[in-house]
């Protein structure tokens, strides 16, 4: 069985003015201070974990709100960025196919066989 931590503590004397035991109450103390110290700094490791749990926390609870959207519209900040995203290249691409006196280009890769196992 193992044993309390009250059994593991030193025990100060009854008496510290008695003969002989001064030197058992200065470990005591001395002890004390030791188990105090240990304890203040693990304290202040679990208050930096809590601070930094805390801190992730709120950003990926902004995230979440950011991939969910505002209320109502359907669509998150990655979705419209992605639509955004693809106008503007239809756009370039019309562009560049007025710009060259054609009708409308092509779309990419057409006309090419795709390749087995690759991209394209």
């Amino acid at each position: 069985p193992t044993a309390s931590p009250a059994a593991l503590a030193p025990r100060a004397p009854a008496c510290a003015s008695a003969p002989g035991m001064s030197g058992d109450a200065d470990e005591a103390a001395r002890y004390a201070r030791l188990q105090i110290a240990r304890w203040k700094s693990t304290v202040g490791e679990v208050e930096a974990l809590l601070g930094n749990c805390m801190h992730v926390d709120e950003k990926l609870e902004e995230l979440s709100r950011r991939c969910r959207g505002p209320e109502g519209s359907g669509k998150s900040d990655l979705e419209s960025g992605q639509e955004a995203f693809v106008r503007s290249r239809m756009q370039m691409a019309a562009a560049a196919a007025a710009s060259a006196g054609g009708g409308a280009a092509p779309p990419r890769g057409a006309g090419r066989p795709r390749r087995a196992g690759g991209r394209g």
